[in-house]
């Protein structure tokens, strides 16, 4: 048979195309990208872990995981409350530019509310699912308002997401934490157990669903974001109290203490899980909390020193509301033991695990990529680390600048400065030994920024206009 030379040249064109290829999934991304966990606790105080210092809690399994990964000693949560928290981590942005800024709006001479995130907000789930992986949300997302279809978790970018959901404006998620019924992708499904009696803790559940998802049988990476409510307020917990039964402590605080070890145990059985089935061996873990500990339901955080050797707890942006573990783990590439002082951020996420996986972040991300320093390398450190936080209050800021921590607890008071290296508890305020910083933080305060009408500071948003 004879072949007309320009269909021949195009075959051999073709021939060599494919063989020059990478064997890819479906989406076209290579099946060598690593899986992704990320495992995001709720309240867990910075010192409530055994690697973190922690001498009465008990945290095995979490510690073993440090032991054999790496132990971010500066990284920082998104905000000091859980739903920017969250909105940093998704969308690569810090609480000066995030849709959800505040767990509620408040807007001048309206109700507060819950804030949807916007259908123009890229979360990390939208990037790596454009990029092949298949993608799973089990648990808390705290994103989404009420009636808004495009907030919710599986529409943005997560093939499946399985958990309650926001139902009324306030905030208030139904269920607690033995639900009956949660909601898979819209759809109401139940919890098998739950129906007449607290039987199955809800993080119990979204682990056994997460599990089922990793191990599904696919030519594509995963990434899994399981974002458990434990050790969060309200302090239900229907199981035994183990070693902690017989402590002369307060009841809530004994309850605290066995359900942080069931986190333990549980966050264990998942590792274990992936060991057994293969999948530890190419697959990153990162394990965190969306801030620290809090003083809710009748617990005292200064019981274990939950947020120690740091200053405050929830809500503060003080090192103890903002400051939290990070442990990552990738067997091969993540040195067994290693400690990191990387001072960075959730929104330094979201470009760390699309470098990993190949693909663009978005131009707007106030993060940068640790991805380096996972593998043992360095990363230049970023300029600043800015946060906000609004109630109807008050509405405090802080910045990190190196090895300074600069904040207000309004935007009319006194500015305050810790050497955060040599004081980790921001014990010494050295306003006036640097006025340099105090110039330069009370800028950023403006400018860092950008006005929103759902979270407006009537003076900070008049200078930014006068002066942009």
């Amino acid at each position: 048979m004879h072949l007309h030379p320009l269909k021949v040249l195009l075959f051999s064109v073709f021939i060599v195309h494919m063989g020059c290829q990478t064997p890819s999934s479906k989406e076209g991304t290579p099946v060598s990208n690593p899986n992704i966990l990320f495992i995001l606790a709720d309240d867990l105080g910075y010192g409530e872990l055994g690697c973190y210092g922690q001498e009465v809690l008990r945290t095995p399994r979490i510690d073993k995981m440090a032991a054999e990964g790496m132990r971010f000693t500066q990284f920082y949560a998104g905000s000091t409350v859980c739903a920017p928290s969250r909105g940093a981590l998704m969308t690569g942005q810090h609480t000066g530019h995030i849709t959800n800024r505040a767990n509620r709006s408040y807007p001048v001479g309206a109700p507060k509310e819950r804030i949807a995130i916007k259908p123009s907000d890229t979360t990390i789930a939208m990037l790596l699912k454009n990029a092949g992986y298949r993608t799973g949300h089990f648990g808390k997302w705290h994103l989404e308002k009420p009636g808004v279809a495009h907030s919710m978790a599986w529409n943005k970018g997560f093939d499946v997401s399985i958990g309650t959901i926001i139902e009324n404006p306030l905030g208030i998620q139904s269920g607690g934490f033995y639900p009956a019924q949660l909601h898979k992708n819209g759809e109401v499904i139940d919890v098998p157990g739950n129906e007449n009696s607290p039987n199955v803790y809800v993080d119990e559940f979204y682990l056994q669903e997460a599990k089922k998802f990793m191990e599904a049988p696919a030519d594509q990476p995963f990434f899994v974001y399981v974002a458990l409510k434990t050790v969060h307020n309200p302090i239900e917990f229907e199981q035994d109290y183990g070693p902690f039964k017989d402590k002369d402590w307060p009841e809530v605080e004994k309850k605290y203490a066995a359900r942080l070890s069931y986190l333990d145990r549980k966050i264990g059985e998942l590792l274990d899980f992936m060991d057994s089935s293969g999948l530890a061996e190419n697959t990153l873990v990162l394990f965190s909390s969306d801030n620290g500990n809090h003083k809710e339901g009748g617990h005292d955080p200064y019981f274990f020193k939950s947020n120690a050797p740091l200053r405050g707890y929830k809500r503060d942006v003080y090192d103890g509301g903002i400051r939290t573990p990070m442990i990552a783990q990738w067997p091969g590439v993540v040195k067994p033991g290693s400690e990191s002082d990387y001072v960075g951020a959730f929104w330094d996420v979201m470009p760390t695990l699309c470098e990993l996986a190949g693909v663009e972040t978005v131009k707007k991300t106030d993060g940068q990529s640790f991805l380096s320093v996972l593998k043992g390398g360095t990363v230049d450190p970023t300029p600043n680390l800015y946060w906000e936080f609004r109630t109807s209050s008050y509405f405090r800021q802080a910045v990190r600048l190196g090895d300074f921590k600069v904040l207000r607890q309004d935007y009319d008071a006194p500015i305050e400065v810790y050497h955060i290296i040599n004081d980790p508890g921001e014990s010494n305020d050295l306003a006036p030994q640097y006025p340099g910083l105090v110039a330069k933080a009370d800028s950023l305060f403006v400018f860092a920024r950008v006005p929103d009408p759902s979270f407006p500071i009537p003076v900070l948003d008049s200078l930014y206009y006068a002066r942009k």
